[in-house]
């Protein structure tokens, strides 16, 4: 299938991909765009594209399939709140100055600006910083599932979370398959698989970065089999893609349902962090 990708600095290319999270990798890797230092936020657009915001750089993208006399519309750069999905996608403006605007996520809910009074940044970098130097040293010669499953410790012990997750997979496996879980359904998620290109899991593992979503009710990236299979209800995610030594994902890092309602910036450090020292000890990929 064709598509078309434009940036919002008017770039674009036109190429071959099996589905628009395909094409959208090709064209960033064409653009030498690091995916893996993305935070990306979409929604569907009424013409069937999907709009793809990336909340860590302030850039941002449109994917559409082309069909004949389909027509290409210039995508903004993140300059105002957005309370609802607009009509048409607005004209390119310059980027803001001042304090970072609600950014609307999938279904018209937003990603705030995190509340970091309520934590010490700097105690839990320093923190994280020690328990990942630790960690890096626990996981040399553990075979991935073990390793995985040491990792999914460390998380718990710096997020108040219902679930953490590690799903493997490669391009020819058809799918992710979780290998490690930790939550009310584990036994039940495990040997679970989720086809390519699906999901917020699929997502991250396709553009081989970080995917948040505060509310999967209104998020029609959600992928809903494995909660209809284990009647867990799934509010929020966020997954980070664990990374080779070419960028590209070897599997996905899987945290849900934060104890406060949502994600805060500190929370994506964290899982990050862990992805890169999963990389690290599997591939010695450089963790920084």
């Amino acid at each position: 299938m064709r598509f078309r990708v434009r940036a919002h600095d008017g770039a674009e290319r036109e190429l071959e991909a099996a589905d628009w999270m395909g094409a959208l990798r090709a064209a960033l890797s064409s653009w030498a765009v690091d995916a893996s230092a993305t935070r990306l936020s979409c929604r569907a657009t009424e013409d069937g594209g999907v709009y793809v915001d990336d909340e860590a750089n302030r850039r941002s993208w449109i994917v559409r399939p082309l069909t004949d006399g389909a027509v290409t519309a210039v995508v903004s750069a993140r300059s105002a709140p957005v309370a609802e999905e607009p009509e048409a996608v607005p004209e390119v403006r310059p980027l803001p100055t001042g304090p970072a605007p609600e950014l609307a996520m999938p279904g018209g809910t937003t990603l705030r600006p995190p509340d970091l009074d309520e934590v010490d940044d700097d105690e839990v970098s320093e923190d994280l910083a020690e328990r990942l130097f630790g960690l890096s040293a626990e996981l040399s010669g553990l075979e991935p599932k073990a390793a995985c499953a040491r990792a999914v410790g460390v998380l718990r012990q710096f997020m108040d979370v219902d679930a953490v997750s590690m799903a493997r997979g490669l391009p020819d496996d058809g799918g992710l398959v979780y290998i490690v879980c930790d939550g009310p359904v584990a036994r039940q998620v495990i040997g679970k698989r989720v086809p390519h290109g699906e999901g917020l899991v699929g997502l991250a593992y396709a553009l081989a970065g970080t995917v948040l979503a505060d509310d999967v009710s209104s998020d029609w990236r959600h992928y809903e089999g494995l909660d209809r299979s284990t009647g867990f209800q799934t509010r929020q995610s966020l997954c980070v893609a664990i990374l080779d030594p070419e960028g590209l994902a070897w599997g996905v890092v899987q945290v849900l349902n934060p104890a406060r309602g949502r994600f805060r910036a500190t929370d994506i450090d964290v899982v990050e962090g862990v992805a890169r020292t999963l990389s690290a000890a599997f591939f010695g990929v450089r963790s920084t």
